[in-house]
């Protein structure tokens, strides 16, 4: 694979999937065969959607895409992609449409598996007689995850936090280090693997990610090439930073995945945009489709109402040219070549104009700005201005909740104890105090018991009265707070997420060795701070495959970063990683993933089911 002019996982898992898979196909057996038909399953359908559209794929000669698990109509003289899991159903289904050879689905096969096929199944492929002749082409394409944006990657899981229940008897590290394989393999990285010494699950998925490395070496042989500079995998897990999920962010789209019912395929009921809803009627997506949602997502809300405002106004200035020059029939094509795609322009003003003020009503309801100071002061442990906070101030804002404000709702409150749990140690008597307050015996619950199997030794601790659990923000931290704060107009949040921290660290390779140990071999120089130079190569910013102005292919001399985060990443990180690339903290491609990604109410509702047996991927 060539990577000129790759950048992204998006971009690198289309050229896997159109270029090196498709396109070789159609290259190998002629221009001549007509259009292909692609067949797909439901695991390798959510792949496929995530980094392209319809229209790309008849552009590649496909003239129809069918699932596999449906009635097909039979095309006996046309070729077919199979691009499905390597799973016993679909390969079942496979052997179905050639049970009979006199009377195949399809003339002649391509078949390309998302990961590799075990040899069981490899063997009931061969001894078909129908389809074994007709195989024309075999490949595991390596492509088992989902990209939800640019660089940010997904398993397509439900939040599961099981694997930390003590009962628990899924083998999931061999799952999430082979999927978090086929990531590396798509970037032809071949890394070096550090992962966070606290936690003995990230041990194990490291170590097993490293011997299926060696092992998807050894099957490629000579003809591998990884890139270079070779990059770096961190493997941490979700008890690394319990604030981060929880806390609420003044960021358009950590608000609007907070607060609004976003679907599975990022869409929004208008009508209901607060609810669940099951109804197909009256959606609107989010998506790399929309450029608002591009130029948007990762900016402060006030700042999204004030370029609502001015954006709209040039897009309504520039309409009404467009209609003047309508009248003129002879200019008219000119006028709609020059203003392409209005109806659904109009339509994405109006859409964002409804949720951001939808958002903010939301937040007004419930003081958002001032529950985000009490957050920010219960994590860090100081004032907006660097000063220290007394712990006995915190403990009096949380006794008053109700009282400070009024309109929150349980699931505010809880999240709000939670974070005063996840950073001080407090008496039983105070926990089992507080969940009296709670009408949910589920939320009570997640205090009293289910957040200990997170790593929190509470209730029970002997203390007499709450403690602080670590030190106070590092001044080195503050300072680089209020470096983000000036040079923003809007409020900034105090605490980053550590999983940033993490990023930014490594970009500098200061990060520490004896928390997040290499397994095997490390950097040369690795733990040493020096400042990354380069001679002959861009050093263009990086984006995670988001900001529509920063198009232009990139050339990157540093080694990318690729973060796996076991248990879920939450939106108000991967916010973070995004503006610390923007603002040139970062200056390296970096990619980061989990098995699924969190909500402040889908990882409440995976601590409540922390003790369910079985883990979904």
């Amino acid at each position: 694979m060539k990577n000129q002019g790759l950048n992204t996982l998006k971009d690198y898992t289309r050229f896997r999937l159109l270029n090196d898979t498709i396109n070789h196909i159609k290259s190998k057996y002629g221009e001549t065969l007509g259009y292909y038909v692609l067949v797909v399953d439901s695991e390798s359908l959510k792949v496929l959607s995530s980094v392209c559209k319809m229209y790309d794929l008849i552009s590649y000669k496909i003239s129809t895409v069918e699932q596999l698990s449906l009635v097909r109509k039979r095309f006996p003289s046309s070729e077919a992609i199979y691009l499905i899991s390597p799973t016993e159903s679909s390969v079942s289904k496979l052997l179905e449409d050639f049970k009979v050879p006199s009377a195949p689905q399809y003339n002649c096969v391509h078949l390309c598996f998302t990961s590799s096929l075990p040899d069981s199944l490899m063997a009931l492929i061969s001894q078909s007689v129908g389809l074994a002749p007709r195989i024309r082409t075999f490949r595991e394409l390596n492509v088992n995850f989902l990209v939800k944006d640019g660089d940010v990657f997904h398993f397509g899981a439900l939040p599961n936090l099981s694997m930390y229940s003590p009962k628990t008897t899924a083998q999931w590290t061999a799952t999430f280090a082979e999927r978090l394989l086929t990531v590396c393999s798509t970037f032809l990285e071949v890394p070096y693997v550090q992962y966070y010494g606290g936690s003995y699950s990230c041990k194990e998925v490291a170590t097993i990610f490293q011997a299926k490395m060696k092992e998807l070496i050894s099957k490629a042989g000579p003809s591998f090439h990884p890139h270079e500079p070779k990059g770096i995998v961190i493997i941490l897990d979700r008890t690394y930073d319990l604030n981060a999920p929880l806390m609420h962010d003044y960021c358009y789209e950590s608000i609007i995945y907070d607060i609004l019912s976003v679907n599975k395929d990022g869409a929004i009921n208008l009508d209901r945009m607060t609810e669940e809803s099951k109804e197909a009627k009256n959606l609107m997506y989010l998506g790399d489709n929309d450029p608002l949602w591009n130029k948007y997502r990762y900016m402060h809300i006030g700042e999204v109402f004030k370029c609502l405002s001015v954006d709209l106004k040039e897009f309504t200035s520039v309409s009404k040219k467009l209609n003047a020059k309508a009248k003129d029939l002879n200019k008219l094509q000119e006028a709609l070549s020059a203003m392409p795609n209005h109806k659904e322009i109009m339509g994405s003003y109006q859409f964002h104009s409804r949720i951001a003020q939808e958002c903010s009503n939301v937040y007004t309801k419930i003081d958002h700005a001032n529950l985000i100071k009490l957050e920010q002061q219960i994590i860090t442990g100081l004032n907006g201005d660097g000063s220290e906070l007394d712990s006995k101030a915190i403990i009096n804002a949380i006794s008053r909740l109700g009282l400070d404000f009024p309109n929150m709702t349980e699931e505010d409150k809880l999240r709000l104890y939670l974070l005063y749990l996840v950073n001080f140690t407090v008496p039983k008597k105070d926990a089992e105090f507080f969940v009296k307050g709670f009408t949910s015996q589920s939320y009570r619950d997640i205090v009293l018991t289910k957040l200990e199997m997170l790593g929190q030794g509470w209730p029970g601790s002997e203390v007499k009265k709450p403690q602080r659990k670590e030190l106070k923000m590092k001044r080195e931290d503050f300072e680089l707070y209020k470096e983000r704060a000036g040079r923003s107009q809007v409020a900034e949040i105090m605490y980053l997420p550590k999983v940033a921290k993490v990023a930014l660290e490594a970009s500098q390779r200061t990060l520490s060795v004896a928390e997040f140990p290499f397994l095997g071999e490390a950097p040369a120089g690795y733990g040493k701070s020096h400042a990354a130079k380069s001679k002959g190569f861009s050093f263009r910013r990086a984006r995670m495959g988001l900001m529509e102005e920063d198009k232009e292919s990139e050339v990157w001399s540093q080694p990318r970063i690729v973060l796996f985060v076991v248990g879920g990443v939450s939106h108000q990180e991967i916010v973070a990683l995004f503006k610390l690339q923007k603002n040139g903290k970062i200056n390296c491609p970096l990619t980061i993933g989990s098995d699924c990604i969190v909500t402040p109410k889908s990882f409440i509702e995976s601590i409540g089911r922390i003790d369910e047996v079985g883990l979904d991927i």
